[in-house]
């Protein structure tokens, strides 16, 4: 089988310290676990697991990464208590999803108690998990899942090279990079009784269009502030500022916080109009802004980058990620990621009475070619979804099918500091969803802005406001 030269000598490529493993049984070949629980076996050293524990104090479970309790304003760090007794909740499992989607944040949650075994992901899977049906284990990608010489064999070469991965690609609907391991969608559980991913949001009865969108905005912007407030408290915060509509909805949410908050903007290659704008409206608002450097990676540099992703996305970060490097020195950085499910990205003008989504459509959509594979892939999410209005299922194919496996992938391929997405919430999601279609095409994030601060719209969204944007048109 010809492979990339990427992926042939990975024999002296080593895993970033924030990749873990999940099994159900003993694994010789990972070690001793660094942790067990009611026959759940984990391996991560640099992971500090916090347990869950329900209302009697049993131990239910755990969570990695670092769940925000945005109403109280706190770090879930600690054991945390789930106000139900583990015996109620066997036969209520939907207390403990209303229990764990009450907080926004990076995290996983693991549960393993009487006949429950699950593998749960935030609310948008910003951390991922994969995993092998057959063998029964789970990790943070195909890189600590697999064996070197198994993730050779197992590669997707003509994949990997027909959806580009190596440039702007990425696997779509829980494909990875590798024959037989699956990557957990964002909706989903992963049952580690059958090892089957199941769905437990939305339901058709979840989405309720609203009248009051003012007034959902500004719960939107709340939520977003209070967990900048707790990241605040908790240590120094960079964000990051561009020339598009979330991060400037991000300054209008944060506006009392501003001088607390570091801003930078990355000069990747590309970026000269992110540039442009971040500095002039880092000037107006008067801003503790930086620009940093384009840096690039070398060969391999990039190699052990892209096998820290399970050779599941690539493009520019792989070749310039080192030019993050001096973000290192925060606790936090946070993007206004995600806000695109506010605004309808996979709208399109033309759409107007759109009739039953195909398969094809949505993977036009995504801006990936329409291989088989990807394809069916896709179809099988359709026939799993629930049955919502097109739009709906649009909005909800760019949460699952395109944040979490492109937006989100690269984060075990070592991130300088914890990045938070604040708009990676449950109720964010539920607010965002509750807006009515015409609301979306008009882009509500903009309506939020010219409402808060006008000012921000003075510099062109995404535009430099002048003859070059007429350039950029220009066929090449």
């Amino acid at each position: 089988m010809k492979l990339p030269t990427n992926i042939c000598d990975i024999q002296s490529l080593s895993l970033n310290s924030s990749q873990f493993r999940i099994s159900v049984a003993d694994r010789p070949e990972w070690g001793e676990p660094d942790f067990r629980l009611n026959g759940i076996a984990f391996w991560g050293a640099s992971q500090k697991p916090a347990l869950i524990r329900d209302v009697t104090g049993a131990s239910i479970g755990f969570f990695l990464g670092l769940p925000i309790d945005y109403k109280k304003r706190e770090f879930v760090q600690r054991d945390s208590s789930c106000p139900v007794s583990c015996m109620r909740l066997e036969t209520n499992v939907d207390l403990l999803e209303e229990w764990l989607y009450q907080f926004a944040g990076p995290w996983i949650a693991v549960i393993s108690f009487l006949g429950v075994r699950r593998i749960y992901l935030d609310s948008n899977a910003s951390m991922g998990v994969v995993f092998d049906r057959e063998s029964r284990k789970a990790a943070s990608t195909s890189a600590a899942l697999l064996e070197k010489e198994h993730y050779v064999r197992r590669f997707r070469s003509g994949l990997f090279s027909k959806l580009d991965i190596a440039n702007e690609g990425w696997f779509i609907a829980g494909l990875t990079a590798h024959h037989g391991v699956d990557r957990l969608l964002a909706n989903h559980y992963l049952d580690l009784i059958d090892w089957v991913p199941k769905r437990h949001w939305p339901s058709p009865n979840s989405i309720c269009k609203t009248e009051k969108v003012e007034e959902c905005l500004y719960r939107i912007a709340a939520i977003v502030n209070a967990q900048v407030e707790t990241l605040v408290s908790g240590g120094s915060v960079v964000c990051g500022l561009t020339a598009g509509y979330e991060t400037r909805f991000l300054l209008c949410c944060m506006e009392r916080l501003l001088t607390d908050v570091q801003f930078v903007t990355v000069a990747f290659s590309g970026a000269r109009l992110d540039v442009r704008a971040a500095t002039a409206i880092a000037s107006q608002k008067k801003l503790n802004h930086v620009v940093l450097s384009r840096a690039n990676a070398t060969p391999s540099q990039r190699d052990e980058w892209l096998y820290n992703t399970g050779h599941c996305v690539g493009g520019l970060l792989a070749r310039e990620h080192p030019s993050t490097n001096p973000l290192s020195e925060y606790d936090f950085l946070v993007t206004g990621a995600a806000g695109e499910v506010g605004r309808g990205f996979f709208y399109r003008r033309t759409d107007t009475g759109m009739g039953e989504l195909k398969s094809k459509e949505i993977v036009a959509r995504a801006g990936l070619p329409a291989e088989p594979m990807t394809v069916e892939a896709v179809e099988s999410w359709l026939n799993s979804a629930p049955r919502l209005a097109a739009p709906d299922l649009l909005d909800l194919a760019y949460l699952e099918l395109r944040m979490g496996p492109w937006g989100f992938a690269s984060r075990y391929a070592g991130a300088c500091c914890t990045e938070i997405y604040p708009m990676v919430c449950r109720e964010v999601y539920e607010l965002m969803f509750s807006l009515p279609y015409e609301i979306k095409r008009q882009n509500p994030l903009r309506s939020f802005i010219e409402i808060r601060d006008p000012e921000l719209l003075k510099t062109p969204v995404n535009q430099y406001g002048d003859l070059r944007d007429q350039i950029r048109l220009l066929p090449r």
